[in-house]
């Protein structure tokens, strides 16, 4: 099986009084569905292969098993993937 690699980075971002951040913490759904989009960095692939992509189908459906979400559909291209989910209990 191949490798399964995700790129990000991670800036230090130091704050001052009137700063804003780029965007506004994520809400809860009102509906329970979320919408999920991740993209490489530089648009560089995130999937090197097809077993890297059946890799983490299988690890987002047992991630599923766990967390009790319904995975409602996804798209998978080699330098990003969209998934759309549903919680499937309100707290």
């Amino acid at each position: 099986m191949g490798t399964f690699r995700l790129s990000y980075s991670v800036k230090s971002l130091t704050m001052n009084r009137g700063d804003f951040m780029p965007r506004s913490p994520r809400l809860r759904s009102s509906t329970g569905y979320h919408h999920i989009m991740l993209r490489g960095i530089n648009r560089s692939n995130i999937f090197e292969s097809e077993q890297d992509k059946a890799f983490f189908l299988n690890s987002t459906y047992r991630a599923r098993e766990k967390s009790k979400f319904k995975v409602i559909g996804y798209c998978l291209m080699n330098t990003h993937f969209y998934l759309l989910l549903q919680e499937s209990r309100r707290r």
